[in-house]
């Protein structure tokens, strides 16, 4: 006999605050972890240019250090070119590296985790953010649909495969932010 252990959360920590969004308004996307591959991140950022015609207050909420490349300066010079040639700088917003004791403030500060990673077999970030009452918006690939399902987000139909690098469309994930836009209370549970 067998059984599948899923990673664990502690729910009295990672857990849903009232939000003011009448202060801040608009939507704020997370993208959550290290940028330690930089499709995650250029995906995310053309999803947040593609969402941004739809929705003028949009923010994207980067955590993290950007580390594709050993030269952290440069990974940064890289990513605020290609955030200046899609016209979002004022859509943008880098946190940085955290630690766990201040993932549920992050969490919270979000509207939606878009996770960009392609086959993450079983990311502790969607279930702690799922925890704190964020709907995820992601790939269908690796384990993250089995610990979305049908009630917490939308994940994108992805090719499969582990022999090459497959980025989610943006266009697509786009779309799929405002699915849940529309029905993000019945998301946010």
């Amino acid at each position: 006999a067998w059984e599948i252990l899923y990673n664990c959360v502690d729910t009295s920590f990672f857990s849903p605050q009232k939000k003011d969004n009448s202060q801040r308004g608009g939507l704020s996307l997370l993208l959550g972890g290290n940028q330690y591959e930089w499709y995650r991140l250029d995906v995310a950022l053309e999803t947040v240019a593609h969402i941004a015609h739809e929705i003028k207050n949009v923010r994207l909420l980067i955590t993290g250090d950007l580390n594709w490349i050993s030269d952290g300066k440069k990974a940064y010079q890289l990513a605020h070119d290609k955030i200046r040639s899609l016209g979002i700088e004022n859509n943008v917003e880098f946190i940085g590296a955290y630690i766990q004791k201040n993932a549920p403030q992050i969490y919270n500060r979000a509207d939606i985790l878009l996770h960009t990673k392609h086959n993450d077999p079983c990311p502790g970030l969607v279930i702690e953010a799922m925890s704190c009452g964020l709907p995820v918006v992601s790939s269908k690939s690796g384990g993250v649909p089995e610990l979305v399902g049908e009630d917490a987000g939308v994940c994108i139909p992805v090719e499969t495969g582990w022999d090459k690098e497959i980025r989610p469309s943006p266009k697509i994930l786009a779309d799929a932010i405002q699915e849940v836009v529309d029905k993000l209370k019945d998301y946010s549970h």
